[in-house]
């Protein structure tokens, strides 16, 4: 019964934690709003946006070493999840304009 509920807490965990989130920027044309993708090592020429900050997923980094030994898990998190979208730079996007 121990060993179900510690599973049980841990699949919670998993499916509330890390992963790294989408954001609606508004770095579109006119300020409008765009979802920006999170990025990895893998797809960083195909996703990652000029004048976007983006911060570190520390869930992922956490996940990928904890299951490191499935291979396929930090793969994922830090080919094509480490970095999330966190705010939009101003200043760049003025000069772009």
């Amino acid at each position: 019964m121990f060993k179900k509920a510690i599973a049980t807490t841990l699949v919670a965990i998993m499916l509330t934690t890390g992963c790294a989130d989408n954001k609606n920027l508004p770095v579109g044309t006119n300020g409008s709003s765009v979802e920006v993708r999170s990025y990895g090592i893998i797809d960083k020429e195909d996703e990652k946006q000029e004048c976007v900050n983006y911060s570190l997923a520390w869930g992922n980094i956490v996940w990928s070493s904890l299951l490191v030994y499935t291979v396929a898990a930090p793969i994922y998190f830090v080919g094509f999840s480490l970095y999330e979208p966190d705010s939009v730079d101003q200043e760049c996007l003025a000069n772009k304009e």
